[in-house]
């Protein structure tokens, strides 16, 4: 079952989203810059596109440069309940990658 790019693509821009550091927090060194992001996301997604671009300028706008982001895979399913299971990894600007 391949998953919708566009699904996954709002997954990962609420999680950059979530992740952002507030701008009084805000240093070089311990904050993703949206090319870094971008690259990230790109090879997560396999592959550039202008979608992908607009919502991760769309974040940084809003939100400032995220702390961490996660990549990962979620799995959703309802008939008269719903599911859903996920696994990941985030990845820390400063405090390195957790599972």
């Amino acid at each position: 079952m391949k998953k919708k790019p566009s699904r996954r693509l709002a997954v990962f821009a609420t999680i950059v989203a979530l992740l952002s550091a507030p701008t009084s927090a805000r240093s070089e060194d311990d904050t993703y810059e949206e090319g870094t992001i971008f690259d990230i996301a790109s090879d997560f997604f396999g592959g550039s596109t202008e979608a992908l671009g607009k919502v991760i300028q769309k974040v940084f706008g809003d939100l400032g440069e995220p702390n961490a982001y996660i990549a990962g895979e979620e799995v959703s399913a309802a008939l008269i309940l719903g599911v859903r299971c996920g696994d990941g990894n985030l990845t820390h600007k400063t405090l390195g990658e957790r599972r």
